[in-house]
């Protein structure tokens, strides 16, 4: 899979990138692990929507409907109703790829990114609430993999650094229906809620704000895994402990998600709107 064409999820990629940015200008861990630890994270929940998202029936498309009900995405029907003229931009896409030649497989990546693509730039709409409930169900995925097996936890959240992707999609689609529906809703809830005509715009003192409460999830974080924090410079050697890394991005969120909602909300927007 060509990784440099996937548009990033949105929560989970704000958040863990915001924090790695944040180690590592205080020198916590270097700035190109931080780097490369962010990228390679949020490709796993991508993998999520790729993967689990994209439905199993190879039919022929033949137009939007089509892959509506291909992938099964009730988002295509918020779109349709919210952004028409993004909805019919998706579907004169379609065909162009049709007449192009591309593979079923191609038209639903392509379809999907631009959906990713446009639930990345409504996130800034968004209300608190709705960007809480779409981190909450988030961290509900990552521990319901933890508590199954910390490597399949591990995988999903660092799907490079395990060579089957096949194995990646299995776990993608162990999720039990009502986490998955709870996902969907979601991201659908959020994405209706961002067209109420809002942008929420950072000032300086936001900024300040944003920062004290990441130094608070840090020092957290400091305090109760100590020297385990060096774990994040050895993901891709195959003894670093998984249990313990995927307990530090789970408990990562869960200590964001404490802070009072408004302040919550803030330091998802925040992330997101530096990336």
């Amino acid at each position: 899979m060509d990784w440099h064409g996937i548009v990033f999820s949105t929560v989970f990629g704000g958040v863990v990138g915001g924090i790695f940015w944040f180690m590592g200008n205080k020198g916590l861990i270097s700035k190109t692990v931080s780097t490369v630890i962010f990228l390679v994270a949020m490709s796993g929940w991508n993998l999520f929507y790729f993967k689990v998202l994209k439905g199993q029936n190879d039919s022929v498309i033949d137009g939007m409907e089509s892959v509506m009900k291909k992938i099964d995405l009730p988002i295509f029907l918020t779109i349709r109703d919210k952004d028409p003229k993004v909805y019919d931009e998706l579907k004169q896409e379609i065909l162009t790829l049709k007449k192009e030649g591309k593979s079923n497989d191609e038209i639903e990546l392509v379809i999907l990114n631009k959906i990713l693509a446009l639930l990345d730039s409504r996130f800034l709409f968004a209300p608190d609430e709705n960007i809480i409930s779409q981190a909450s169900v988030i961290v509900k995925q990552m521990e319901f993999l933890q508590q199954k097996n910390a490597e399949q936890c591990f995988n999903f959240i660092f799907p490079t650094m395990n060579e089957n992707f096949s194995d990646i999609e299995k776990i993608a689609k162990s999720f039990p229906k009502e986490l998955y529906k709870q996902r969907l809703q979601a991201d659908r809830e959020m994405l209706i809620a961002s067209y109420d005509g809002k942008k929420r715009q950072f000032s300086v003192e936001d900024g300040e704000l944003v920062l004290q409460d990441l130094e608070t999830v840090k020092f957290d974080l400091a305090q109760k895994y100590g020297d385990d924090i060096t774990l994040l410079e050895s993901l891709q050697s195959g003894s670093t402990d998984k249990v313990k890394s995927c307990d530090m991005y789970i408990h990562m969120n869960k200590k964001i998600l404490e802070l009072p909602p408004e302040r919550a909300a803030r330091l998802y927007r925040y992330f997101v709107s530096h990336l």
